[in-house]
């Protein structure tokens, strides 16, 4: 049981040697407040109602996210079912496309610096429409491939010039993020039941067009994105 010493010192918070524990420091070090919005907020994703802003880079990230989850498994099926491209041509496929996407973020930041948020989500929308098209509509595999490339390298600065976005929306930056990327992952849950059921129904070209209609989305994200936004 705890005993006090002469001085009125707790023995369990002076600890062993009668030094004072560490966390006694740390509670009288760390600051006790926290951020308005952090201690009134139940869920992340109540932002959006608080701050109408964040609804344009939840709908392109969303856009974006419904895309390269939906590349993952689909480009692979069309490439061998509806073009007849053997397992390996399929697989370097989404190389391709996957390799695209890495390569163009690591440019994002330069490009978001040269041409501002609201342009380069507006080239990334535009872009993606281009490359999804071609990948859609082309019959042989190097050209689908080679749309798989556009559309990757185009579609990779669309979600960091969103969350860009997100920091001009004066929320607080934790919720704020938090809601869109919330929002953003939800086209990774209902998508793949989505295009299933449009394969099935339809064929596997049909299913793939559902990722040319989502650029649609980053376009409309850009278009209502504040012109004034850089990077």
């Amino acid at each position: 049981m705890p005993t006090l010493s002469p001085c009125g010192e707790s023995s369990a918070i002076r600890g062993v040697g009668g030094k004072p524990r560490r966390s006694v420091w740390t509670s009288s070090a760390v600051p006790r407040e926290r951020h308005v919005e952090g201690t009134q907020t139940l869920f992340s994703i109540s932002a959006l109602f608080r701050t109408p802003k964040l609804l344009v880079p939840a709908l392109i990230v969303l856009s974006a996210f419904l895309i390269e989850g939906s590349m993952d498994v689909w480009s692979g099926l069309y490439l061998r079912n509806e073009l007849g491209a053997s397992a390996s041509t399929a697989a370097m496929a989404f190389v391709a496309f996957a390799s695209a996407v890495l390569f163009g973020r690591l440019f994002a930041s330069r490009v978001l610096y040269g041409m501002g948020r609201r342009t380069t989500i507006l080239v990334a929308g535009f872009g993606s429409l281009i490359g999804g098209t071609i990948a859609v509509a082309a019959d042989q595999v190097f050209v689908v491939a080679l749309g798989y490339l556009v559309l990757g390298f185009t579609l990779s600065a669309a979600v960091p010039a969103a969350f860009g976005l997100v920091g001009d929306s004066g929320e607080d930056p934790t919720n704020a993020n938090a809601a869109v990327t919330t929002v953003g992952y939800t086209g990774f849950i209902w998508s793949p039941p989505l295009l299933g059921w449009i394969a099935q129904s339809f064929s596997l070209r049909a299913a793939m067009s559902v990722i040319v209609i989502a650029t649609f989305g980053i376009i409309a994200g850009g278009m209502l994105a504040p012109r004034d936004a850089r990077a």
